[in-house]
């Protein structure tokens, strides 16, 4: 039998054999800590997509599970899906779902499940039970999450995120659709307490329109935001971000130097953002921060495992650690708790290393751009959280 038919046969037995061992909960979404989503040290990494082509009414939710744990199994774990009107309200209507799994690479598995679609004013409800650690997991997905065009890879595995590397990926219909190109480069989030941008909100404008031919594949190769659509004139389309081979780990040495506009001094950036700056002029900056080449390389490794994972998490048409939420992580951490509405996601940093207690709101701006844009509403009161935060992290005091 073919080992991944015979791995996909279990895995669906396991899905249905694994219900009623565990107490069920409330699955009201606003009271779950989300932070699961946000910890790269967590039992496993979950990302998913959400799409639905035109005239369809059966939802595709294709989700890439990475599993941390040594002895853990993609038959440890348990999905299941509900809908609900808010996110208050308990999700108590457990969808009927068609599963399978797709593949697996290394640690990485890939499943696909269908089911009928949502309405606009419905929230989905996934819940992954693990039979590793007895806990319960929720991710939420909202109807403007749901995406018309499917993007894949070489192999026909659908993308569960918003960026692609180039050449990897790219896009197939069954009909006529179209293409927009943009070359961006955004400047890198604001600090908490800044409450006004002394720039204007950047526009959005249009580099380039093709058209994309039916059954016609289109492989994504040069670096920006795409966004596809079966009718420019409809305020719906799929938008992919494409970005260096080796995102979302910086490798460049202005991929290195950029981030440090969250933690350097203005004399220390005006030393390192001049052009033709050497790695020679990188390292003195770290050596001089740190009295220490072992403490440098410490600081070095957590600082730029928090700029990766800030890729890995947040990445939409910005990169990763230029949004609000990558600015938050990469120098605060991985916060302790999350919790979301419809339209806000709070994050909870509990006392911490002579640190006070502190709170973030984000607001989720939804474009045609991205679903999961979320701005930080920003205050003065936060100065002095965040300073704190500045100087220990310059002197590895994580």
């Amino acid at each position: 039998m073919n080992l991944l038919i015979k791995k996909s046969i279990v895995f669906l037995l396991a899905l249905a054999a694994c219900t009623g061992k565990y107490a069920f909960g409330q699955r009201d979404i606003v009271s779950k800590n989300q932070a699961h989503r946000y910890s790269p040290g967590g039992e496993f990494f979950f990302d998913y997509q959400a799409s639905q082509p035109v005239d369809s009414d059966s939802l595709t939710i294709t989700c890439k599970l990475v599993l941390n744990e040594e002895k853990a199994s993609i038959e440890d774990y348990n999905f299941s899906f509900f809908s609900t009107d808010s996110y208050s309200a308990s999700a108590d209507n457990e969808l009927a779902v068609d599963s399978a799994y797709i593949g697996s690479r290394g640690n990485s598995h890939f499943i696909s499940f269908s089911m009928p679609t949502i309405k606009d004013t419905e929230l989905l409800v996934m819940e992954v039970l693990s039979r590793v650690s007895g806990v319960r997991y929720y991710f939420d997905i909202l109807a403007v999450e749901i995406m018309p065009i499917t993007v894949t890879d070489q192999s026909g595995v659908p993308v569960v995120h918003d960026w692609v590397r180039p050449g990897e990926f790219g896009t197939r219909s069954d009909r006529q659709s179209y293409g927009l190109f943009y070359s961006l480069n955004f400047d890198p989030a604001l600090p908490p307490m800044v409450t006004r941008d002394p720039k204007p909100s950047r526009q959005m404008t249009m580099d380039s329109l093709f058209v994309i031919q039916p059954s016609e594949p289109f492989i994504l190769n040069k670096e920006g935001l795409y966004l596809f659509q079966y009718d420019t004139t409809l305020s719906t389309g799929t938008p992919v971000t494409v970005v260096d081979k080796y995102y979302p780990k910086p490798s460049r040495l202005d991929q290195l130097v950029d981030p440090l506009i969250y933690i350097t001094t203005r004399d220390e950036w005006n030393r390192l953002s001049v052009k033709g700056i050497e790695k020679k002029d990188f390292d003195k900056f770290w050596l001089d921060l740190t009295r220490s080449a072992q403490r440098a390389k410490r600081i070095i490794k957590i600082y730029y495992d928090r700029v990766e994972e800030a890729n890995q998490f947040f990445t939409t048409y910005k990169r990763g650690w230029k949004t609000d939420k990558g600015l938050i992580y990469i120098v605060f951490g991985t916060p302790d708790r999350v919790t979301k509405t419809q339209d806000k996601e709070k994050w909870s940093y509990f006392a911490r290393q002579n640190a006070a207690p502190v709170e973030f709101e984000f607001i989720r701006v939804n474009s045609i751009f991205s679903t999961e844009h979320y701005v930080l509403i920003r205050e003065k009161k936060f100065a002095n959280s965040w300073f704190k935060a500045i100087d220990m992290l310059r002197k590895g005091r994580f």
